[in-house]
C-alpha cells in the first residue's frame, strides 16, 4: 500500500515540477519547438519499434496490449508533445492557473485529433513567425500526426468491435449446446469440424483468440469463420457458461498441457462451488463435460485429486444421466492406440491355423510403448500365443543396460519377468532387438540375415511403425513391405487386395495430406489406392494418427462404450453378493472382506461416483469391454466360450472354464502393464502389489468366480 502511495506522490510531483519548468521557459519559444518536436519524433519512433517487436513475437507470448495499442499510445504521446510548447508559448492565459492549464488543454486537443475534430490552424498560427526551416519541418510532422491518429482510432475501434461481436454472439445463444475450445489451433479446429459434421446447430466457441495473431494464424481463423465459430479473447476460465440452458462441453486442448490441467482444476472447482451455492434454487450447472488433453501421467493424479463432491452428489440423486457432469483426461496417444487396435482384427490372425499372433513393433517411442502395452493384454486367450518383436535403434546405455528393457521394467516391473510363463498365466513371448536402426541396412540384416531373428520376424502377421517422424514412418513402412514380399515370395500385381497381404502394416502419420486419411480411413479394394509404386501396385499400408481422424469427436468420447464399461465395473457387486450368500460362514467372510455385499442404493451410488471420478476404474473397465467385444466378434472363440450347459452362474463346463481362464490371463496382463506386481496374501494399492496376480490354479474358489 505504501508503495502505491509513493508512486502516486512521485507522479504528481513530476507533473507539478514539469508545469512550473515550462512556465519558466515559455519565453524561449523557438528552442522549445525544436526540443519538443525532436522529443515527439523520438517517442513516436520508440513506440513504433516496440509495436513491431510485439507483433513479431505475439505468437510466443500473450500480452495485455497488442501492437496497435502500443503504437496508438506512442502516437498520442507524440501529439501531446507537439502541443505542449505551442500552448505554453503562444497563448497567454493571464491568470494564476496558467501554469497547469496549458498542459490540460494540450491533452484535450490531442484527444480531439484522434476523433477527427482537431484544428490544424492551431499549429499553423503558432509557428507563423518562426524560421522557414523550422516552420516547414514542424508543420509537416504535425500534419502527419493529424492524419495517422484518426486511422489508429478506427483500427482500435474495429478491433474492439470484433471482440464485442463475439461476446454478443456468445451471450445470445443460451439454449443451444455449446462446445468451447480453450485455444485456436490445428487440433481444436479438427475437433470443431468433426462436431459440426455430426451436429449442424452446435455452437462452437474458441477462447484465448487474439486478433493480432491474424497474420500467423490466418488459415486457422478462416477455418474457424467457415464453421461460423465464435471467437473470444478471454481465457476459458473467465468464460461464463453457468447461464447456458443447453449442455456445455469444454475442451482444454491448448499446446501447453500443464495449462490445460490447471484450467481443468479451476473450472471444476468453480462449478462445484457454484453448484453448492445454488443447489436449493435449482440453478446449478450440472450438464457440463470437461475434457483435458494431456499425455502426462502426472495429470491423472492431479485430476483424480480434484474434489467435486457436490456435482457427484447431484448426479447420484438423478441417476447419473449423460447430462451430468463429467471430467475426463484425454491422452491422445493412448486414445489413438485404443481406438485403432480393435479395428486390426488381431484374433482373425490367430485363427489362420497356428494360433500365433506375431507382431513386429518398429520404433519404441510413446506410440510404440502404448501399442505394446495394449497388445499384451488385448491378445490373451487360452490356446493362443502372442509373439512380440521390438526393434529400436537404442542399444545399451553407459551402465551396460538395455535401454528398451529398462523402459519396460520401469513402467511394468513384472512384465518381462513373467515372459514365456507357464500355462494358467498370461501368455506372451517378447523379444527385444536393440541397436537396430530401421533407417539403415540393420533392418535388412535382421529380417534376411540372422537365423534366430529371421525366423521370428519372418513369421510376422502385423507390423507397427512409429519412429517419431512422418516421412521416416512412410519410408520404413514401404521398405518393410518390400522386405516381407521377398520373405513371403509375393509378386504383387495391381489387383492385389488388402486381404491377400501376408503382413498387415500400420504406420503412424500425423499429417492428413500425407496419410490420405482425408480420403477415407478404411480403404477397400474397390477404392483408389493413394500409395502405390510406379506400376500402380498398391502398398496396402494403414496410416493412423492423422489430425482429422485422431481429433474426431467420436474418437474423443464414446458414451456407449463408457456405459458398457460401467456395467463391468458394477458387475462385481453381484458376484461378491453371490459369494457372500453362498459362503458357509458369512460372518467370517464379511470380516475378511471388510464390506457388506448388498446392492443398496447408497452402495450403488458410491460405486458410480468411484467410476466417474477415478480414471483407474474407467480404464480397467473399458479394457475389459474392448476385450470381450474382440472375443465375441470372432465366431471360433464364441463357440469355444459359450456355456455347454444351462448358463448357470457356477457352471464349470469346459467352455466356461476356458472363458474364465482367458479373462484371468487378460486381467493378469493388464494389471502388470499398469505397474502391479504379485504379492502373496495381501493387496496394497499404493505400493502396486496384488495378491491375485498369479496363475489360475493358485486362485481361491471365490476369486475364480469373479472371472
Amino acid at each position: 500500500m505504501w508503495t502505491i502511495w509513493l508512486i502516486v506522490f512521485g507522479v504528481l510531483s513530476f507533473i507539478v515540477g514539469f508545469c512550473f519548468l515550462m512556465h519558466a521557459l515559455c519565453m524561449y519559444k523557438t528552442v522549445l519547438l525544436i526540443v519538443f518536436g525532436a522529443l515527439s519524433l523520438a517517442v513516436g519512433l520508440y513506440f513504433l519499434v516496440r509495436a513491431l517487436c510485439i507483433y513479431k513475437n505475439e505468437g510466443k507470448a500473450k500480452r495485455v496490449f497488442s501492437a496497435i495499442h502500443v503504437f496508438t499510445g506512442g502516437v498520442f504521446a507524440s501529439v501531446v508533445l507537439v502541443f505542449i510548447p505551442i500552448y505554453y508559448t503562444y497563448y497567454d492565459f493571464g491568470d494564476t492557473h496558467g501554469v497547469f492549464r496549458p498542459l490540460l488543454i494540450a491533452i484535450h486537443n490531442s484527444l480531439r485529433v484522434f476523433i477527427l475534430d482537431g484544428e490544424f490552424d492551431v499549429v499553423v498560427d503558432a509557428i507563423e513567425k518562426e524560421p522557414e526551416v523550422l516552420r516547414v519541418c514542424f508543420s509537416l510532422y504535425s500534419a502527419f500526426l493529424y492524419v495517422i491518429a484518426p486511422i489508429l482510432t478506427f483500427g482500435n475501434v474495429l478491433s474492439l468491435f470484433k471482440n464485442v461481436k463475439g461476446e454478443m454472439r456468445y451471450k445470445w445463444n443460451k439454449r443451444k449446446k455449446h462446445y468451447i475450445m480453450s485455444e485456436l489451433n490445428e487440433k481444436s479446429i479438427a475437433l470443431a469440424k468433426s462436431i459440426c459434421a455430426r451436429q449442424h446447430d452446435a455452437v462452437i466457441v474458441f477462447t484465448d483468440v487474439f486478433e493480432q495473431n491474424e497474420e500467423d494464424d490466418y488459415e486457422l481463423l478462416m477455418q474457424a469463420r467457415d464453421i461460423n465459430a465464435i471467437l473470444l479473447k478471454k481465457d476459458i476460465t473467465h468464460v461464463d457458461f453457468f447461464k447456458k440452458k443447453g449442455d456445455v462441453e469444454i475442451f482444454l486442448i491448448g499446446n501447453d498441457e500443464s495449462e490445460n490441467v490447471s484450467q481443468a482444476v479451476k473450472i471444476t472447482k468453480d462449478l462445484d462451488q457454484r453448484n453448492a451455492k445454488h443447489s436449493d434454487k435449482k440453478k446449478e450447472k450440472h450438464n457440463v463435460k470437461v475434457f483435458v488433453f494431456s499425455s502426462e501421467q502426472s495429470a491423472t493424479y492431479i485430476i483424480d485429486s480434484v474434489k467435486y463432491d457436490n456435482l457427484l452428489k447431484y448426479a447420484g440423486e438423478r441417476d447419473y444421466g449423460e447430462d451430468c457432469f463429467k471430467l475426463r483426461r484425454i491422452d491422445e496417444k493412448q486414445q489413438l492406440i485404443w481406438n485403432t487396435v480393435p479395428k486390426m482384427n488381431l484374433y482373425d490372425l490367430a485363427t489362420r491355423g497356428d494360433r500365433i499372433i506375431s507382431v513386429l513393433i518398429v520404433g519404441f517411442g510413446s506410440y510404440g510403448m502404448e501399442f505394446f502395452k495394449m497388445l499384451v493384454w488385448y491378445c490373451q486367450f487360452e490356446g493362443c500365443k502372442l509373439q512380440i518383436n521390438i526393434v529400436d535403434k537404442r542399444g545399451k546405455n553407459e551402465a551396460g543396460k538395455d535401454e528398451i528393457k529398462s523402459l519396460i521394467d520401469r513402467a511394468c516391473p513384472e512384465l518381462l519377468k513373467k515372459n514365456r510363463s507357464a500355462p494358467g498365466d498370461a501368455q506372451y513371448d517378447i523379444e527385444i532387438f536393440s541397436g537396430v536402426d530401421a533407417l539403415t541396412s540393420d533392418i535388412d540384416e535382421l529380417i534376411l540375415g540372422a537365423p534366430h531373428a529371421a525366423k521370428r520376424i519372418r513369421a510376422t502377421d502385423l507390423a507397427f511403425v512409429s519412429l517419431g517422424d512422418d516421412d521416416a514412418n512412410i519410408e520404413v513402412s514401404i521398405h518393410l513391405r518390400s522386405l516381407f514380399d521377398r520373405v513371403n515370395g509375393i509378386c504383387a500385381k495391381k489387383n492385389i487386395g488388402w486381404k491377400d497381404e501376408a503382413v498387415e502394416i500400420y504406420s503412424v502419420v500425423y499429417d492428413d495430406q500425407k496419410s490420405g486419411i482425408l480420403h477415407h480411413e478404411d480403404m477397400t479394394d474397390t477404392e483408389a489406392h493413394l500409395l502405390h509404386n510406379h506400376e500402380g501396385v498398391p502398398y496396402h499400408i494403414h496410416f493412423i494418427g492423422g489430425m482429422s481422424s485422431q481429433f474426431d469427436y467420436r474418437n474423443i468420447y464414446n458414451a456407449e462404450l463408457e456405459k458398457c464399461a460401467y456395467r463391468h465395473h458394477i458387475g462385481w457387486v453381484d458376484v461378491e453378493e453371490k459369494i457372500y450368500k453362498a459362503s458357509k460362514n458369512p460372518e467370517s467372510v464379511k470380516k475378511l472382506k471388510g464390506i457388506e455385499y448388498c446392492k443398496t442404493e447408497e452402495f450403488q451410488q458410491n460405486e458410480k461416483r468411484k467410476y466417474e471420478k477415478f480414471e483407474y476404474y474407467r480404464r480397467s473397465s473399458i479394457a475389459k469391454e474392448l476385450y470381450q467385444r474382440a472375443i465375441n466378434s470372432n465366431p471360433l472363440f464364441v463357440a469355444q466360450t459359450v456355456c455347454l450347459k444351462a448358463k448357470l452362474q457356477t457352471c464349470e463346463c469346459e467352455n466356461c472354464v476356458r472363458r474364465k481362464k482367458s479373462e484371468h490371463m487378460r486381467w493378469n496382463a493388464y494389471t502388470r502393464v499398469i505397474g502391479y506386481t504379485y504379492n502373496e496374501g495381501l493387496k496394497m494399492t499404493r505400493a502396486r502389489l496384488h495378491n491375485n496376480l498369479c496363475v489360475w490354479e493358485k486362485l481361491t474358489d471365490d476369486d475364480k468366480k469373479k472371472d
